[in-house]
């Protein structure tokens, strides 16, 4: 897995018996953050619960995440990093692509993520807004840098793409995340009812409207060339050979 966020600072941990044992440990962590998150709110899970979960003292998870904000940052991190090898694989792989396979192809990556689609929706009102802001940088400064270097695959293989456009593109592909992702987790209704009362159009699917969605952004970068390059987005220098992988 590609590594391009930095470590979040922590303490080292003294009561494990080497490297591996800590990153060993790091990763029960992780899983238990990921467990618990499927079936709960942000809210909901504590500190003492991970610990409980994990098996360890409180203490001890203190010594590798200073905060519950900061340990979801690293997942989202994690989450992010994995999402921009997916979509960059599958566009590397399915070679040059039109407006509808391009939208298909980086929908698919998106909708087998819907952990990270939760965290993406509480990252800037919630976990950010509980970290130290060199914490925050850090972690933009990452993910500026993995924006810029996708962004590139993608207008390798998006002929309809400009230079710049395709970081602009993943720019507005996390927009379209959130807000349909927010869209179709509403309280359900069930749908005869929404039939009875003409209400089909109110209920949103994620997967279908990704595409839909996201296929009518391309056509409209192909047909008009009308999205204008974002201004704080620089013509990337190109990658070396090693530099992603």
């Amino acid at each position: 897995m590609t590594e391009a966020f930095p470590r979040p600072p922590s303490a080292s941990p003294r009561r494990a018996r080497d490297d591996h044992d800590k990153e060993l440990k790091r990763e029960a962590i992780i899983a238990a953050v990921r467990t618990l998150f499927a079936s709960s709110s942000f809210s909901a899970i504590t500190m003492d619960g991970i610990a409980a979960r994990v098996g360890i003292a409180k203490g001890t998870l203190y010594l590798y995440f200073a905060s519950k904000e900061e340990l979801f940052l690293f997942l989202v991190e994690r989450e992010l990093v994995q999402l921009f090898d997916e979509i960059e694989e599958h566009v590397v792989l399915a070679g040059q692509l039109d407006t509808a396979s391009a939208a298909r192809t980086i929908s698919a990556c998106c909708v087998a993520r819907p952990l990270l689609m939760r965290l993406l929706v509480i990252l800037h009102s919630i976990i950010e807004n509980n970290l130290p802001l060199e914490r925050i940088l850090s972690f933009k400064r990452g993910l500026r840098e993995h924006i810029l270097a996708t962004g590139l695959v993608l207008e390798g293989s998006m002929l309809f793409l400009a230079r710049g456009e395709g970081a602009l593109l993943l720019l507005r592909l996390n927009a379209l995340c959130i807000g349909l992702w927010q869209a179709s987790q509403a309280p359900p209704v069930p749908p005869d009812i929404l039939r009875r009362e003409g209400l089909d159009m109110l209920r949103a699917d994620f997967a279908s409207e990704l595409v839909s969605t996201l296929t009518a952004l391309m056509i409209g970068w192909s047909a008009g060339r009308q999205a204008p390059v974002h201004a704080d987005i620089p013509a990337p220098a190109p990658l070396r050979s090693d530099s992603r992988r």
